[in-house]
């Protein structure tokens, strides 16, 4: 009995260590054509936490950090060894928060939250390998940022000239250039918090949509969203948008004082932005659903709304508000079940 007991433990870890290899394997595959083929390399990439968090859900947290060890150091012998390191760090740290969800069954809003968090680790990490391999100090990494930034912007820029047949005014462009990179420069030295956690958050979804899709085809249970037109944000991600919003207004004069302090509240504005204008947006949805509107007038008034200063500042207003308020009784539930 013992004997038999002990070949199936071996044969267990066996099949562990075989599933395993193989899927570091296609971690490694994933890298190469994140690297490779950056086109299909965008999406490729969200599926990084793929192999890890199967391995998790099959056979625990050790395999799934082997794992993503083992995809690493294989693209570290054959790529850029930090464009290897930062692709393994969200192989390691999304896979194994993915796959951390996936066995404690947490619900999505957990799960996503702690993607995010991983996100967060990922591009700090990211940001100290480049201080140590490169030996660029915070500002020339700031510079050598917002300079990608523009020259993405210029590029878009020359591509809509040529489909336009206006061509650019090229000292016109300098002077607007440098312009942006000073703006972006500044924007990104007092914001820097605020952005690296909505980037993450974004990271997060787009990961946990993507990969998740893909899993559940390979019969691993993945727990969903809600639908977009019933998403809520907690309550204090609405009081701090109008309260970072607000206060720079009324406190001008005392702020300029107190440059930490201006810049502790530009970063919360900035955090919470993007979550108060996509609550915005799904009580947009939630209504227009109500009034039997088609999907695709949804999502083409959506985008009007967020390309629009106007009507974007007012969702996220709404979003705000309905972030504290409950307006569609989500969190609370309707008045007459109270």
């Amino acid at each position: 009995m013992i004997n038999r007991d002990h070949a199936g433990v071996r044969r267990q870890g066996h099949r562990a260590l075989v599933e395993s290899a193989l899927l570091a394997a296609l971690g490694a595959v994933i890298i190469s054509l994140a690297e490779y083929a950056p086109v299909t390399g965008i999406v490729v990439a969200f599926l990084g936490p793929v192999p890890v968090a199967v391995v998790v859900s099959r056979h625990g947290l050790k395999w799934g950090v082997l794992s993503a060890v083992v995809a690493t150091l294989i693209s570290i012998a054959f790529l850029n060894p930090i464009f290897a390191l930062g692709a393994g760090l969200t192989l390691i740290l999304g896979g194994l928060s993915l796959g951390y969800g996936i066995v404690k069954k947490l619900d999505a809003q957990k799960t996503l939250l702690l993607m995010t968090v991983a996100g967060i680790l990922i591009v700090i990490v990211n940001v100290l390998v480049f201080f140590l391999a490169l030996g660029l100090g915070p500002e020339a990494l700031l510079k050598e940022t917002t300079e990608s930034m523009v020259t993405g912007i210029e590029q878009g820029a020359k591509l809509a000239a040529k489909l336009t047949g206006q061509p650019m005014d090229a000292a016109e462009w300098a002077r607007t250039r440098q312009e942006m990179i000073t703006a972006f420069g500044q924007t990104l030295r007092q914001a820097i918090v605020g952005l690296v956690i909505t980037t993450a958050a974004i990271h997060a979804y787009l990961n946990y949509t993507i990969s998740g899709a893909v899993l559940r085809r390979f019969g691993v249970h993945v727990n969903e969203l809600p639908p977009f037109s019933r998403w809520i944000f907690p309550p204090w991600a609405g009081l701090l948008f109008f309260l970072a919003s607000s206060v720079p207004g009324v406190f001008a004069k005392e702020l300029a004082m107190y440059p930490l302090l201006r810049a502790v509240i530009l970063n919360v504005v900035v955090g919470t932005t993007l979550f108060v204008l996509v609550e915005g947006l799904s009580l947009l949805s939630y209504y227009l659903k109500q009034a039997k509107m088609p999907q695709f007038l949804i999502v083409f008034l959506s985008i009007y709304v967020v390309a629009s200063p106007s009507f974007s500042f007012l969702a996220q207003l709404s979003g705000a508000l309905d972030a504290m308020m409950d307006f569609r009784r989500i969190r609370w539930g309707e008045l007459e079940d109270l």
